[in-house]
């Protein structure tokens, strides 16, 4: 296991949220969230790689601790690092899905979504 100050893989791949779309701060909170702004970004990349067969690339977006998950009628599978990432990914590939929704959220240290 990575420990949490692990530095990227050296073939990480990240998402950039342009100064202009940064939050304002919610009243009450001194930092801004990025995970709204990250997730819009994120799900425009994720289905441009995954509808150009480039699903590969998609774990490459995950540090060695992310996590995925996705839901299907009523069940549910989250699964945790690069490998288990990518396996669920190839294992959705050439299926249709009409999304619903994106969950996102901030990392613990508020450096990243």
């Amino acid at each position: 296991e990575a420990p949490s100050n692990a530095a990227p893989s050296p073939d990480a791949l990240f998402i950039v949220i342009p100064r202009n779309e940064l939050p304002n701060p919610l009243p009450g909170e001194k930092d801004l969230s990025l995970a709204v702004p990250a997730a819009r970004h994120f799900v425009n990349t994720y289905y441009q790689y995954f509808s150009a067969a480039q699903i590969n690339d998609l774990a490459r977006y995950y540090t060695a601790k992310g996590q995925k998950s996705v839901s299907i009628g009523g069940a549910h599978s989250v699964v945790t690092g690069r490998n288990d990432i990518t396996a669920q990914i190839l294992s959705l590939a050439g299926t249709a899905f009409a999304v619903r929704g994106v969950v996102s959220q901030d990392t613990f240290d508020g450096n990243g979504a």
